[in-house]
């Protein structure tokens, strides 16, 4: 399974697990609600011209990347029952230079993060960085492209750096999770090389990742999909028996 279905698989099982929105209904009402507080919004960070403290950009952002989860929560829901609501809200929000695309391999629309990248550039200190900064490092996470050791190591140095930074944020699961199966792929890409010791190095680094989330989120669902990932990245580590 390559590290793109792996992804799908993980996104399938966060929805599933009790926090699915498939109940949610896209309406002519919501819709207009949202677009028109991004409209609220773009006016206002208009009047403010070159002031640097925004908070409209956070909010901006925060906006548009509610839409998209209700848009994914609509197609995971429903399909394509509201296919012309959900093609207005992606045109709309576009004439507002608001990008929000569907990606067809995650079957998940995303938000591109413009509004965070202008926030934090304007408020380094501003108190919606934690949060911003995630949002961004989700998106990433979910859209790279990365695959080779340098750029894994770059995401995995994102990553440590924000656990480090942020012990106490409220969505800290989820980047332990990207963590552990980042370090995971990372070993994926080691393991063919001649270098042994740090190919089982990575491997103890991923299986201790696992190991942390499975016994801090005991009985809860981020344990069991760390618990799921961890039996198979052991199999898949017993299947090299010169690595061991």
């Amino acid at each position: 399974m390559n590290i793109h279905s792996k992804i799908l698989w993980l996104l399938t099982i966060l929805l599933i697990s009790g926090n699915s929105h498939a109940d949610i209904l896209l309406t002519s009402e919501n819709l207009n609600t949202s677009l028109k507080q991004m409209q609220r919004l773009q006016l206002q960070l208009q009047e403010n011209g070159n002031q640097t403290s925004t908070d409209e950009y956070y909010q901006l952002g925060a906006t548009a990347s509610a839409l998209a989860k209700l848009l994914t929560a609509e197609v995971i829901g429903h399909g394509a029952e509201q296919e012309n609501l959900i093609n207005l809200a992606i045109q709309r929000s576009a004439d507002m230079d608001v990008k929000i695309r569907w990606f067809g391999r995650l079957k998940r629309f995303f938000y591109n993060g413009d509004a965070y990248e202008q926030y934090l550039e304007n408020s380094p200190n501003g108190e919606h960085v934690a949060d911003s900064t995630f949002q961004l490092l989700d998106m990433d996470y979910y859209l790279s492209e990365a695959t080779g050791t340098e750029s894994l190591a770059a995401s995995i140095l994102k990553m440590e750096e924000f656990l480090d930074r942020y012990p106490d944020f409220e969505q800290i699961s989820e980047v332990e999770l990207y963590l552990a199966i980042n370090y995971r792929d990372l070993w994926r890409q080691y393991r063919n090389k001649e270098d042994i010791e740090t190919v089982n190095k990575q491997a103890e680094k991923t299986r201790h990742q696992f190991e942390y989330i499975v016994e801090k989120y005991q009985g809860k669902d981020k344990g069991d999909i760390a618990k799921r990932l961890l039996d198979r990245f052991n199999t898949e580590v017993e299947k090299n028996p010169k690595l061991l």
